[in-house]
């Protein structure tokens, strides 16, 4: 909960006047002063990226925001700039409002929606720093990683700054000395490091009201009472949400779980394979202990998961408890963990608590006996070792038809859900629509971005499609119809239990070609490999060309290309 006072509170509570200030600043260090051009309704958005519904420590909790501002400009100006936001309500007896600070976020587009005289009227959207760790990593470090190395390295690559020193984080996972925390190998993108350090934390990461990337645990006292006049709707589980215990597997498939004392938790929170929990030791338990143990011993307290429609607080937090009264008439109070905030000026908030969806189905029945207790009972059993897959992209220009910018594959065991996360800059060649369509084995996705180009001129476009693949190997794919060139692109699948789906070797008696001139062309596939790697050679001769209709009668989903092709016909 952000520090306010009880003037505030009061203020709050009854109805004061209430303000929104904003800046924006431009890509040179600029600062615009926009309090006067804002327009509406602004709103923000701050979720967990896996999940609203499963709660899971070591997660990543992103923030958006979607404002109007009404002001002379063109989309060049919106590049590369951040947007700050302030809330403000008017106090009794004092001239100033309490400001309480919204964030900061990085601009990701800029659309004109309405022209008057030479003022446009701007839809802007962003996403906070967090969103830069999406960065790839590119280390070849050997060696021992300390955690105050691999803080600058992420902060120097992503151009991020964190809100804690490795002193402070070493102190928020329970170790004395932050030297004792380390790794051999850096993961290969600035966001999985910081998810595995939140993993050992037994807490979140997020950007804060300052921009920083904070790491944090759930509060475990109430901060907020919230009465039952002033919440508009709720909507929790009938049972408390309760951790059963803390699993850790390692990359050996060695495993140490360590199950809180009582028998009565409702799930087991299980994570894999981070990198700051290593041991060379055959005694692997007693140092997993050490990490595990510790998690474990923090998460002695539940919740009730849910979602509650309410008033509106600005200066809530993500890993704030919260009490809710419950009922038509408040007569029962419930506790809820904020693990999502959704909030509109002069408009409801609404708050997400986060456990195990109320479905009355159990996954998992466990007996079960630890140093700290034994017990048995129902449980469900959660692991949740989020994989991320980078789709092959293309910066070919636009011409106006659809066309592919990123296709990859992946596979799973099973049924899975998990999404696309999709980052387009374009510049314009001439004014026109750009669509984006991301497709899972052919078939177009429901989600499909629509934005106005202005020729010249620059513009991001961003957002996450769902998929919910089966189990097997799959083919995604993103085509954008737009007359553009591509500035940027970036094109991730992130799910759990998902992989890269591999290249299958395939041999010279698996194709048909023909060779002229000591080159040979791609002509057919015989073979059954849904994911073909063409030989580099082919009769003795390199592979030059691939044919028009060389793939046309089989049912690949991707096919892998040698270098030294110089056409695709």
């Amino acid at each position: 909960m952000y520090n306010v006072s009880q003037a505030y509170r009061t203020a709050m509570g009854s109805g004061a006047v209430q303000h929104i200030r904003g800046t924006l600043t431009l890509a040179s260090g600029d600062e615009v002063d926009i309090t006067d051009l804002i327009e509406g309704t602004p709103k923000t958005d701050s979720k967990c990226v896996e999940s609203d519904d499963n709660y899971m420590f070591g997660e990543m909790y992103i923030g958006s925001v979607d404002v109007i501002i009404r002001m002379d400009a063109e989309v060049s100006d919106f590049k590369g700039a951040q947007l700050t936001l302030d809330f403000g309500v008017d106090i009794a007896g004092s001239e100033e409002p309490e400001w309480v600070p919204l964030g900061v976020w990085d601009i990701t587009s800029a659309e004109r929606t309405a022209v008057t005289s030479t003022v446009g009227k701007w839809n802007v959207k962003g996403m906070d720093k967090l969103n830069r760790l999406r960065t790839l990593a590119e280390n070849d470090t050997i060696g021992f990683i300390r955690l105050e190395t691999a803080l600058a390295y992420i902060a120097e690559k992503s151009g991020v700054t964190f809100a804690q020193t490795a002193a402070q984080i070493a102190t928020l996972a329970g170790r004395a000395n932050p030297n004792n925390i380390y790794t051999v190998q850096l993961a290969s993108t600035c966001w999985e490091q910081v998810r595995m350090i939140a993993q050992i934390v037994g807490g979140f990461a997020f950007a804060n009201r300052d921009g920083e990337i904070e790491f944090r645990k759930p509060a475990k006292t109430s901060s907020l009472n919230i009465t039952a006049s002033r919440r508009f709707g709720l909507k929790l589980s009938e049972q408390p949400f309760y951790i059963a215990g803390v699993s850790y597997t390692d990359d050996y498939g060695r495993n140490y779980t360590k199950y809180l004392s009582g028998g009565d938790g409702t799930a087991v929170l299980g994570f894999a394979g981070n990198a700051y929990i290593t041991t060379e030791s055959d005694d692997y338990e007693r140092i997993y202990a050490t990490w595990i143990d510790t998690i474990a011993s923090y998460y002695n307290y539940g919740w009730y998961s849910g979602t509650c429609d309410y008033y509106g607080d600005p200066a809530l937090d993500l890993g704030d408890l919260i009490t809710v009264q419950g009922g038509i008439a408040g007569e029962t109070d419930r506790v809820m963990l904020v693990t999502g905030l959704s909030w509109g000026f002069r408009s409801r908030q609404t708050i997400t608590s986060a456990g195990v969806p109320d479905t009355g189905a159990v996954d998992y029945t466990a007996s079960y006996s630890s140093g700290s207790g034994t017990g048995s009972g129902d449980q469900i059993i959660m692991t949740k070792p989020v994989k991320t897959v980078w789709l092959d992209c293309y910066d070919d220009e636009l011409t106006g038809t659809q066309q592919t910018v990123a296709r990859g594959g992946i596979s799973c065991r099973s049924a899975v859900d998990c999404y696309a996360d999709i980052g387009l800059v374009l510049k314009a060649t001439q004014d026109c629509t750009a669509e984006a369509t991301v497709y899972l084995d052919g078939i177009a996705q429901i989600f499909r971005p629509i934005q106005t180009l202005h020729e010249g001129e620059y513009t991001t476009l961003h957002w996450d499609v769902d998929l919910s693949p089966a189990a097997g190997t799959h083919t995604v794919e993103v085509k954008v119809t737009a007359c553009a060139e591509i500035a940027d692109i970036r094109a991730i699948v992130r799910g759990q239990d998902i992989m890269e789906a591999s290249p299958d070797l395939t041999l010279e008696s698996e194709y048909t070609y023909t060779i002229a001139g000591g080159q040979a062309t791609v002509t057919g596939y015989t073979g059954s490999s849904l994911y073909p790697q063409i030989p580099s050679r082919l009769g003795g001769a390199a592979t030059y060309i691939i044919g028009s209709s060389a793939f046309t009668e089989s049912d690949i989903q991707a096919v892998i290309i040698p270098d030294g092709v110089t056409e695709i016909k």
